[in-house]
């Protein structure tokens, strides 16, 4: 999801998964501020949000 700033920039929101050491999947959400450098794109600031309880509700994240 993209959402534009009005200082120019754009707030982006991605997922991404993992593998951990025992084999499961983990997931997280990443939340960037990103910035205009020239003709590119740049991250300017960076928030990292790990989902700590599965989707099914079971068991527990570590």
């Amino acid at each position: 999801m993209i959402e534009e700033l009005p200082e120019g920039g754009a707030r982006v929101r991605s997922k991404g998964l993992g593998i951990r050491a025992d084999g499961s999947c983990g997931s997280v959400t990443y939340v960037d501020t990103v910035v205009r450098v020239g003709a590119d794109w740049r991250i300017s600031h960076r928030r990292v949000e790990a989902r700590r309880v599965p989707l099914n509700g079971l068991g527990s994240a570590p």
